[in-house]
């Protein structure tokens, strides 16, 4: 496990400066009374720390560190940047708040940890080497992923608030693993959260 943390690490930290790094400008017109910079959470799939960089009303770029877990048996620790857009507006009928229409792509390196029953060949079939099914292995690989950012975003008008609900489907890639897969889809990335601006 510690020689996998040591290719995660560096990365995180790379993102995060490249956010923080990239060229914006403090008086650019946004969502949220001309602020730029969003911190907050995200629950879910992942459930993450998240941050958004906003360059214009319409577009930004968001990061992303937590954690993931689609089935019983899987789960992963992740850390990505996705460019969003937001090209349409899609309801500003209210007076506190407008909904905006989310789309983007990105992708992440993460640690996924595969949890599975041991099982052996007998008499013709597979059977678990548990007959109570107790016996798990667990095994932690290096993987990457590529995901669509498809969502809504409720922007505040009153003060810097963005709340968000996202699905972004993902392809995630393998190295050596318990079931030999090197690429997987999956659609169970669901995710709701809030961002405060700055």
């Amino acid at each position: 496990m510690k020689k996998h943390t040591a290719y995660i690490a560096p990365f995180a930290l790379a993102c995060a400066l490249a956010v923080l790094a990239l060229p914006h400008n403090a008086n650019a017109e946004t969502p949220v009374n001309d602020k730029v910079f969003g911190l907050g959470i995200q629950l879910g799939d992942p459930t993450a720390l998240t941050m958004k960089l906003l360059f214009t009303e319409k577009f930004g770029m968001q990061m992303h560190v937590g954690g993931g877990s689609w089935w019983r048996w899987e789960n992963m620790f992740m850390t990505g940047l996705d460019a969003v857009w937001h090209p349409v507006m899609l309801y500003d009928g209210w007076k506190t708040c407008a909904l905006n229409l989310t789309l983007g792509v990105g992708g992440g390196l993460g640690l996924y940890r595969w949890h599975w029953h041991r099982w052996h060949w007998y008499d013709g079939h597979y059977v678990p080497d548990d007959p109570y099914w107790h016996d798990w292995g667990r095994r932690t690989h290096p993987a990457g992923y590529v995901r669509m950012v498809t969502g809504v975003s409720l922007w505040f008008k009153k003060f810097p608030l963005e709340g968000f609900i996202e699905l972004d489907p993902a392809i995630m890639f393998f190295g050596d693993n318990p079931y030999n897969q090197r690429a997987l889809f999956h659609m169970q990335w669901v995710g709701a959260g809030g961002r405060w601006y700055f």
